[in-house]
């Protein structure tokens, strides 16, 4: 069954121009995946994607329209210059029912639901509310103790795709510097720093403990 809330809660404060809506989803998923552009190429946006029948007939094929331009789970390494934003609406086939949104447009939109090929929304600056099925708790991706503090910086996680860590000041180090020495670019942190300058997304600026945990942020663009 697909819970809206899963990770992305009501509360946000976002204006339409920090909105993309020109990308769709690698797969399905809920709101609130943070995302980084995997396919970029505008002269092949909008196709139509082969889709299999509702009845399998032989020599029978159905055809979707597709939004080709796509979007992927943030992953381990990702930086601001790869991170688009983290998708306000849901990406799925079915209900929970089991029935297809397609055949049910009214439903699909009173469930924040796009189809898997359709544009998903994207938010790309802004304050949005998450849950802690967004973001790690600790470097590691286990449950751990390092809930969001405010003032917790916002960065993709190294463990989890399409989520995020928040980490302290401490934790982030200096962006990679040229080193003549061996004639390229070295990390420059310490052992307690696993992320880069470049890697911050934004900061956390309340959190609250109902659903488990959750954390109010504010994206950066």
């Amino acid at each position: 069954m697909l819970k809206t809330i899963d990770r992305l809660l009501p509360f946000r404060q976002v204006s339409e121009q920090d909105t993309v809506n020109q990308f769709s989803l690698d797969g399905t998923g809920v709101m609130g995946i943070f995302v980084s552009v995997s396919a970029g190429n505008l002269d092949f946006q909008h196709f139509w994607a082969d889709e299999s029948p509702g009845a399998a007939y032989d020599r029978t094929y159905s055809f979707r329209y597709e939004t080709k331009t796509k979007v992927r789970a943030c992953t381990s390494g990702d930086t601001r210059a790869n991170v688009l934003g983290l998708t306000i609406f849901n990406v799925a086939e079915y209900d929970e029912n089991g029935e297809k949104y397609l055949y049910y447009p009214q439903k699909a939109k009173e469930n924040s639901v796009v189809l898997s090929g359709q544009a998903v929304p994207i938010g790309t600056r802004g304050i949005y509310t998450i849950t802690s099925n967004a973001y790690d708790n600790d470097p590691t991706g286990g449950a751990g103790t390092n809930l969001p503090q405010v003032g917790d910086l916002v960065v993709p996680s190294n463990t989890n795709d399409g989520k995020v860590y928040f980490a302290a000041a401490s934790e982030i180090g200096p962006d990679k510097y040229y080193d003549s020495s061996v004639t390229g670019f070295v990390d420059n942190v310490t052992s307690n720093q696993a992320y880069f300058n470049e890697q911050v997304l934004g900061k956390c600026i309340g959190t609250g403990s109902k659903f488990s945990g959750y954390a109010m942020i504010e994206l950066w663009d």
